[in-house]
Parts: C-alpha cells; sequence; structure tokens
C-alpha cells in the first residue's frame, strides 16, 4: 500500500465522527485526490444523508409539533458526519422526552406559546367577540346619526301635509265655479305630494327600525307623523 493510498484511507476514517473540524475541505480533498471514484463515494453519501448544508432558524416556526420535530431534526444535523447525526438524533430524542416529562410534572413548557388546542379555540373565540363588538359599534353610530336631527323625508312630509290642507281650504272659501275647479286640480297634485313625501318616510322609518343589532348602549329616537 503506498502512501497516498493511506492518507486517503486517513481522508475517509476521519469522517467518522461527531463533529469535524474541515468537513468540506475533506471532502473537497476525497474529490480531488480520489478522481471518479473518489466524487461518485461523495456524491453516493451526501445523496442519502440528511444532513444538509442549510438548517433551519432557531426557534418553533409554528404551532405543529410535527413540523417543529422536522425543523429541530435538520437544525441539528449540520455539518455532521452520517454517525455523528444518528447519535444526535439519539440526544434529540432524549430532550424532547425530558421536555414532555417536565411538562407532565411540573407544567413548564418549552416556550410560551404551548400549542395547545385550548389556545386555538380561545383565540378564535376572542376574534369573533371583537368581530361582534365593532359591528354594533357600527350599528351604534348609525342610530346616533339618526338621533341628531329630525330625517329629511319627515320635514317633507309635514310640508306636503300643510299645503294640501291649505289648498283644501281654498277650496272651500271659493264659490266661483271656474276658480274652484283649477283650485281641485292644484288640491290633487298637492295631495299625491303628500303620498310621496308619506311612503318617503315610512321607508325611511322601516330602514331605521330594523337596526336590531345595535349594542343597547344609544336608544332610538321614534320620529312620529304630525
Amino acid at each position: 500500500m503506498t502512501f497516498e493510498t493511506s492518507r486517503s484511507v486517513l481522508y475517509l476514517k476521519r469522517l467518522v465522527c461527531i463533529e469535524h473540524d474541515n468537513w468540506d475541505g475533506t471532502l473537497a480533498s476525497i474529490r480531488e485526490k480520489g478522481g471518479k471514484a473518489g466524487n461518485d463515494w461523495v456524491n453516493n453519501k451526501e445523496s442519502i444523508s440528511s444532513c444538509w448544508t442549510y438548517g433551519k432558524n432557531a426557534g418553533d416556526s409554528n404551532s405543529n409539533l410535527i413540523e417543529s420535530v422536522h425543523s429541530d431534526v435538520n437544525r441539528e444535523g449540520v455539518h455532521c458526519t452520517l454517525l455523528g447525526g444518528l447519535q444526535k438524533a439519539q440526544r434529540f430524542n432524549t430532550l424532547k422526552m425530558n421536555t414532555l416529562i417536565t411538562y407532565k410534572n411540573y407544567g413548564i413548557t418549552l416556550s410560551y406559546k404551548t400549542g395547545h388546542i385550548s389556545k386555538n379555540v380561545y383565540s378564535n373565540l376572542k376574534h369573533k367577540a371583537n368581530s361582534q363588538h365593532r359591528m354594533l359599534e357600527g350599528e351604534d353610530r348609525k342610530i346616533e346619526c339618526y338621533n341628531k336631527k329630525p330625517p329629511k323625508s319627515l320635514n317633507n312630509l309635514a310640508k306636503a301635509k300643510k299645503a294640501a290642507i291649505a289648498k283644501e281650504q281654498e277650496l272651500l272659501q271659493e264659490g266661483r265655479p271656474e276658480k274652484r275647479q283649477k283650485i281641485k286640480a292644484e288640491l290633487e297634485k298637492k295631495q299625491r305630494a303628500e303620498g310621496q313625501a308619506l311612503k318617503a318616510f315610512e321607508k325611511q322609518h322601516t330602514e331605521t327600525t330594523s337596526l336590531k343589532k345595535e349594542s343597547g348602549k344609544v336608544a332610538r329616537i321614534e320620529y312620529m307623523m304630525q
């Protein structure tokens, strides 16, 4: 066995360790000195291993326990050999088991976010309550806007009714037939306007009284027809 062969074997044996001081440099030396066989050997080992160059960021990325475990395992395997990765995984299993035992015995979790289903239920209920509160506040603002001043339709109805009554009085006081005919036509026009104003008021009143989801903090003022 030549010296060069012994050095190549030494490179291979140095990879059987927990951590390596020059992992990338050793792989580069095997590729350079081993030729095609060395490159094929490195490519084969890299393809079947789970020890990627870049790991996940520190900390649980989400509340899903399985996804968090995968993230932790990938992070633990950075720069490890195949044997080192195996031993790291065993230590990781022990760590997770100790974490579960600590939570069971003392109620101490790994982080402030437990990921328990009760937390999700509480968050959903809180979100639903906030949405309902915002909706009720919007209904209250509509009632406040309605209460600030009498509806325009009520004022229009009062004017139309007053004008129709005035025409009726004028018709009663007029004795000339030709004049009465003209006043009667004007009265019918005023009465039609009163009817339209009444429909407009009833429509607005119905829309306002349909606000039945208010919080109860704001009282609705009922405007009555005179």
